[in-house]
Parts: C-alpha cells; sequence; structure tokens
C-alpha cells in the first residue's frame, strides 16, 4: 500500500510538472508570437518610411531640374 501510494504520489508530481512546463511553453510561445508581431510592426513602419524618403527624393529631383531650367532660361535673358 505505502509503495501503491507513493507512485501515485510520484505520478501526480509527474503531472503537475508537465503541467507547469506547458504553461511556460504556451507562455513562451505567446511572448515570441508578441514579439514577432512587433518585429513586423517595425518592418512595416520602415517600408513606409522607405517610401516617403523614396517619394521626397523623387520630388527633390524634379524640383532640382526645374530649378535647373528656370536658371538656363535667367541665363539667357542676362
Amino acid at each position: 500500500m505505502k509503495n501503491t501510494a507513493e507512485s501515485f504520489l510520484g505520478v501526480t508530481d509527474s503531472i503537475q510538472e508537465v503541467f507547469v512546463n506547458n504553461q511556460e511553453t504556451s507562455l513562451t510561445t505567446q511572448q515570441q508570437h508578441q514579439a514577432i508581431a512587433q518585429v513586423l510592426e517595425a518592418i512595416h513602419a520602415l517600408n513606409t518610411a522607405a517610401q516617403i524618403s523614396t517619394n521626397g527624393i523623387s520630388q527633390l529631383k524634379s524640383g532640382t531640374e526645374k530649378l535647373k531650367i528656370t536658371a538656363e532660361h535667367l541665363k539667357l535673358m542676362v
């Protein structure tokens, strides 16, 4: 009887340990999910910033070309 009771306690302890390990694994998985979501959000923000920067560079190039043409016209007038 004593051995049977000790065996059941051992099984109970093992089950409890598995339960705790599963909870820790679940928590770790949730944290990894949140971290991945944050990385994806950062990548999206970088993509948006790159697009804005590219548009700004295009506008600057266009403005520079217009300024160059205007300067050439002014040279011809003088």
